[in-house]
C-alpha cells in the first residue's frame, strides 16, 4: 500500500473507505521522540488518501484523533475525538466533490464529548456509543444514541443505556441475527477507575 511519508505512524487516526479506497484522517504521535524519551506529542489534521500519501491536499478544520470511524456509501462519518486540550461532540461527514476532491461537512453533535468510543451504521441510522468525555482517563459514563442519517433536523436521540459499565477502546459492529433483526455487538474495551491515591 506504500507509506504515509515522514511519519513514525499515528494513532487513533480516523480510518475508512471512500469510493473503494482507504482513506486517513487525523490520528497523533511522537515525531522527534517516544515519550520516554521526553518526546511530545503531536495532533495532526492532516488527510491521507491512497493516492496521496502525502496527506498535504486536504486537511481537517483541526487536529483530532481518538475518535469513531463509519464507512458509508456516500463518505466517511468522523464522530467525536480529541485533541490536546480537550474531547469533542463534533461529527463530520468527508466526501468526494462532483470534480473528485475531498469536502468535510458538519452533522449534528453528539449529545455529550466522546474519545476512544464507538459507532456503527444499521442502514440509514448510526449509533454512537460514549467512550470517555474529558481528558481525564476515569471520565467514563454510559452513552447511547442515535442519528437517522435521512433526517438530521431530528438531531441524536439518546437510548437506553446498555446493560454494562462504561468502557472506551472496545470493538462495535452491527450484524443480522437471523430472524431476530439487527444486533449492535460491543466487544472488549478498558475502564479505566480511580483509585483513592489518585
Amino acid at each position: 500500500l506504500g507509506s504515509l511519508q515522514g511519519t513514525v505512524g499515528f494513532g487513533g487516526p480516523f480510518v475508512g473507505t471512500l469510493d473503494q479506497e482507504w482513506i486517513l484522517a487525523g490520528g497523533a504521535n511522537f515525531p522527534e521522540a517516544p515519550p520516554w524519551e521526553g518526546g511530545v506529542k503531536v495532533w495532526s489534521d492532516r488527510v491521507y488518501t491512497q493516492d496521496a500519501l502525502q496527506g498535504e491536499a486536504f486537511r481537517l478544520p483541526a487536529p483530532r484523533a481518538y475518535g469513531a470511524t463509519v464507512s458509508t456509501a456516500d463518505g466517511v462519518l468522523l464522530v467525536g475525538g480529541s485533541d490536546a486540550e480537550a474531547v469533542y461532540a463534533q461529527v463530520w461527514k468527508l466526501s468526494r466533490t462532483a470534480a473528485g476532491g475531498l469536502q468535510l461537512d458538519s452533522l449534528p453533535e453528539l449529545p455529550w464529548p466522546s474519545a476512544f468510543g464507538n459507532a456503527a451504521l444499521h442502514e440509514d441510522r448510526l449509533y454512537a456509543l460514549a467512550g470517555k468525555r474529558s481528558k481525564d482517563d476515569a471520565d467514563q459514563q454510559l452513552g447511547f444514541a442515535v442519528l437517522d442519517l435521512q433526517e438530521l433536523d431530528g438531531g441524536w436521540q439518546e437510548l437506553p443505556h446498555p446493560p454494562t459499565e462504561p468502557r472506551i477502546k472496545a470493538v462495535s459492529f452491527v450484524q443480522e441475527v437471523g430472524d431476530r433483526g439487527a444486533a449492535l455487538h460491543w466487544i472488549g474495551g478498558e475502564r479505566v477507575r480511580r483509585q483513592a491515591d489518585g
